[in-house]
């Protein structure tokens, strides 16, 4: 950088508003070893079966392997209500570079919506911050991470796309794109939600206890959705006690090509998120 483009950018930080979240900010709490040795067991599994399911080349498998991990995520959340230490809430902050920053900005709602999360923009240039329990902070993160890479890449190398350029309506195509496709990926997440199964139901038979086992896994089923919205209304709460006088807004979708396109994309992304993390980076063909 120049020292005048520095000049600049020190003199727009100074001109930036107080990030009122800092006090929500909370340190690392010293639990067991035992504890943290069987998260990261847990987290380690998660993160080998989403690196299978986007190595694999076939989408049966990718989907089977991905559903897994979301059981396998689902059941350490529903493990963690039996613990006797209480849900820690913490707040990570990510930018998202421009263009179409509200829009992108939707897509990361959606997917911290239905992990039990709540994200808020605070600042027009992209500054956002996540309120959640910190592990699902980070699965929100790593997924909105991998999705937000595949969502660029098929909104500029889809079919519709090079017309739309031709036509001169690049840009509502692309804004359209991105809101069809979060819509869509909320969607699938929701469906992915619903069809958790608990790692016991896995070894149920067809023997005299089997529709016990199927009523207790249903059971189970519905205990870990309502924690998972509980936890998505708790760390709400926490943002509205920082941020009383924060506001939706209203984004339109004006390209019916790029409303298809991007349901589409949607559908053949893979739910799994990014064992690379906020700046990983990985090379997406067709």
């Amino acid at each position: 950088m120049s020292t005048q483009e520095v000049e600049t950018l020190v003199e727009e930080v100074t001109r930036l508003p107080w990030l009122r979240d800092v006090d929500v900010l909370a340190e690392k709490t010293n639990s067991s070893p035992l504890r943290n040795r069987k998260e990261e067991k847990i987290r380690t599994k998660i993160i080998n079966l989403l690196k299978k399911a986007e190595s694999t080349p076939y989408e049966e498998e990718a989907s089977a392997l991905i559903a897994k991990a979301q059981s396998l995520q689902q059941q350490h959340r529903l493990d963690g209500l039996c613990s006797d230490s209480p849900l820690k809430f913490v707040s990570k902050r990510i930018h998202i570079s421009a263009p179409y920053i509200n829009h992108q900005s939707t897509l990361l709602s959606a997917i911290a919506d239905r992990n039990g999360c709540s994200a808020l923009q605070l600042h027009p240039k992209g500054i956002i911050t996540i309120f959640g329990a910190e592990d699902d902070l980070d699965h929100v993160i790593d997924l909105f991470t991998s999705l937000q890479r595949q969502c660029d890449w098929h909104m500029r190398h889809g079919e519709h796309a090079e017309i739309a350029q031709q036509l001169g309506n690049l840009a509502s195509y692309r804004r359209s794109f991105i809101l069809s496709y979060a819509s869509r990926i909320g969607e699938l997440l929701d469906e992915a939600n619903k069809s958790f199964t608990p790692q016991d139901a896995d070894d149920t038979d067809s023997g005299p206890s089997a529709q016990q086992d199927a009523q207790n896994a249903l059971a189970q089923s519905r205990r870990a959705l309502h924690a998972l919205d509980q936890r998505r209304l708790d760390a709400e709460a926490i943002r509205d006690r920082y941020f009383p006088r924060a506001r939706t807004i209203s984004l339109a979708m004006g390209s019916h090509a790029g409303v298809s396109a991007g349901a589409s994309a949607a559908e053949k992304s893979h739910l799994s998120g990014d064992s690379a993390g906020v700046k990983g980076r990985r090379q997406l063909t067709r």
